[in-house]
C-alpha cells in the first residue's frame, strides 16, 4: 500500500531531541547549503517522515530538510505522517536511516546501537536477542554490534571517546585496548601514542604485536605504556638486546667450559687463527647491536650491561692473543666496525 504524502506546516513541526544520529543546528553546512538551494527552487523531492502528536508533529526522519525549509522561508513541507508509533518503532526507523548514511560518524552509530539495546532490554527483551534485533536493523552482524557496545567504544573512558570524535584514533583501536584488561589511564596513554604516531600500527598489528607485549607486564610493557617516546620498534630492539644478552651469557659459559677442556690438549697455530677470526666476527656484530640500541629512547642500562661486559672480555682476550706487531691495527677495529654499521 502506497504511503500518503501531505503538506505539513513547518511551524507545527519539532525536531526529535532523542534522535540517535545526534542533534543538528541551523549552522550545519549542509543545512545552509540546502536552504540556499530551496531559496532558488522551493521543491523538496524527498518527504519528511513525521509522528503525529496531540499538538503538532515530531520529526522521525528529515530534520535537515525541515531546518533548511524553515531557513528558506517555506510555509509547508511534504511529509509522510505516521500515528500510534511506540518509541521503539521510532528509534528503529531512525537507526535504519542512519545506517544508510555515510556521514554519521562511527562512534555515534555505536552509541546509538547501545542506546537501543538498552531500550529493548528495559522492555524485557533478553540482551542477546536485543543485539540481534539491532544488528538486523542496521545491517551488521550480531558479533559486530555486540563487540561495539560491549568491550568496545561505548564503555571506553571519556578521553578515549573524545580522541575518536576528534579523528585521532578509530573506534576499533578503542575496542582492542579495552579488551586488554588495562587501567583507564594506561589505555589513554597508549591511545595517545597511537594517535600521535609514536606507535605506528594498524588494528591487526595492535592485536598481534602491541597487546601481547602489554599483557606480558614486564619492563618492556611498562615502557610501551609509560614512556611517551617509546615505540614498537624500540620494543623490538630491546627484545633483541635482551635475547642477545641471554644467548651471550649462555655461550660465555659454554666457551668457559670448552676452554677448560682445551687446556688438556696442545693447540696449533691453525686453532688460534680460527678462534681469532670467530672472535673478530662476534665483536663486530656486538658493536652493530650496541649502535642500534643507541636509537632507543631512555634505554634501560640493564640491557647494555651483559653485552658490554662480554664484549670487553672478548676484546681483551682477542688482543691478548695477537702478536705485538698487530696490536695497533687491532685497536682501530672498534671504530671501523662502528662506522661500517652506521653505513649499513
Amino acid at each position: 500500500m502506497a504511503e500518503t504524502i501531505e503538506q505539513v506546516p513547518v511551524a507545527e513541526i519539532a525536531p526529535d531531541p532523542h534522535n540517535p544520529r545526534g542533534q543538528l543546528t541551523d549552522d550545519d553546512p549542509k543545512v545552509q547549503e540546502f536552504a540556499a538551494q530551496l531559496q532558488q527552487n522551493s521543491s523538496i523531492y524527498q518527504p519528511l517522515r513525521l509522528l503525529r502528536l496531540p499538538s503538532g508533529y515530531r520529526i522521525i526522519i528529515g530534520e535537515r530538510r525541515w531546518r533548511a525549509a524553515r531557513l528558506a522561508g517555506l510555509a509547508t513541507v511534504p511529509a509522510i505522517v505516521q500515528e500510534q508509533l511506540s518509541e521503539q518503532d521510532v528509534r528503529e526507523q531512525q537507526l535504519a536511516e542512519m545506517a544508510q548514511q555515510n556521514e554519521v560518524p562511527t562512534h555515534r552509530q555505536y552509541e546509538a546501537w547501545a542506546e537501543h539495546v538498552g531500550l529493548l532490554v528495559g522492555a524485557g527483551v533478553p540482551r542477546a536477542r536485543a543485539i540481534e534485533q539491532v544488528a538486523k536493523i542496521v545491517g551488521k552482524s550480531p558479533r559486530t554490534v555486540g563487540s561495539a557496545i560491549g568491550q568496545g567504544y561505548v564503555e571506553a573512558p571519556t578521553e578515549l571517546k573524545q580522541m575518536v570524535q576528534a579523528g585521532e584514533i578509530g573506534p576499533a583501536v578503542v575496542g582492542i585496548l579495552n579488551a586488554g584488561g588495562l587501567a583507564d589511564e594506561d589505555r589513554v596513554r597508549l591511545a595517545r601514542k597511537i594517535g600521535q604516531g609514536v606507535i605506528r600500527t594498524t588494528g591487526t598489528t595492535i592485536q598481534s604485536e602491541l597487546m601481547p607485549r602489554i599483557r606480558r607486564g614486564d619492563d618492556i610493557a611498562k615502557q610501551l605504556i609509560q614512556n611517551p617516546r617509546f615505540s614498537l620498534e624500540d620494543a623490538r630492539r630491546l627484545e633483541t638486546a635482551r635475547d642477545l644478552a641471554a644467548r651471550e651469557e649462555q655461550r660465555h659459559e659454554q666457551l668457559r667450559r670448552a676452554k677448560e677442556n682445551e687446556r688438556q690438549r696442545p693447540r696449533t697455530m691453525g686453532d688460534v687463527g680460527v678462534e681469532l677470526e670467530k672472535d673478530l666476527l662476534e665483536l663486530t656484530s656486538k658493536l652493530r647491536t650496541l649502535n642500534d640500541l643507541e636509537l632507543v629512547p631512555d634505554l634501560p642500562v640493564a640491557y647494555l650491561q651483559p653485552t658490554l661486559r662480554i664484549f670487553h672480555e672478548q676484546w681483551e682476550r682477542f688482543r691478548n692473543s695477537l702478536p705485538p706487531s698487530a696490536l695497533d691495527a687491532a685497536d682501530q677495529l672498534p671504530a671501523l666496525a662502528s662506522s661500517q654499521g652506521q653505513d649499513d
